[in-house]
């Protein structure tokens, strides 16, 4: 059962999740996740899910892309890099993941949001 009373899973999860947010512009698996926290792949994603409220796919998408809207306005970089810094090896799918999470493509938000 999942509760917020069993110290070492809190303690798995929370080191998981750092793992994330340090390595979220690498080739991160969750299958090695799992792995560092003995788990399998599928209780590893619901007792992630259960204790901070979405997958950890879905957890590092949004570290990537925070990353990536924080170059795109802050920096002058090429989108290609900025995909490639955000965790992305295809420009392509960097782009059509930041469309679909900003509802614009890279470009047109670092010309909305530049500083």
């Amino acid at each position: 059962m999942i509760t917020s009373h069993n110290p070492q899973l809190i303690a798995l999860m929370v080191a998981a999740r750092t793992r994330m947010d340090r390595e979220f512009d690498q080739k991160t698996r969750v299958a090695d996740l799992a792995a560092d926290a003995g788990m399998t792949v599928f209780r590893f994603i619901r007792v992630f899910t259960a204790m901070f409220g979405e997958t950890p796919g879905r957890y590092l998408r949004m570290r990537r892309m925070e990353c990536a809207a924080a170059l795109l306005s802050g920096t002058t970089l090429p989108i290609r890099e900025v995909g490639r810094r955000s965790g992305y090896a295809s420009a392509g799918t960097f782009s059509d993941t930041f469309r679909q999470d900003y509802g614009m493509t890279p470009t047109e938000y670092r010309n909305r949001h530049a500083t």
